[in-house]
């Protein structure tokens, strides 16, 4: 039996660059309910990449029409 790989989780930075924003406005994203954000290990905030993914092709599809 094989199980479902583990889901990635990305750092602030790392969804900034991938969003191609500030991490100012990632954080700012999690508090608008637009990205889940995780808290892990205390005061470390995780986003899952699926996540990240989706929210930049939503993006992208809107800019695409504008």
């Amino acid at each position: 039996m094989t199980t479902a790989p583990a889901e990635e989780y990305l750092t602030t930075a790392e969804a900034a660059q991938l969003l191609g924003v500030s991490t100012q406005r990632v954080r700012q994203l999690a508090q608008e309910g637009r990205l889940a954000a995780w808290k892990q290990a205390g005061w470390w905030v995780r986003y899952r990449r699926s996540d990240v993914e989706r929210l930049n092709e939503e993006r992208q599809t809107f800019e695409r029409k504008t």
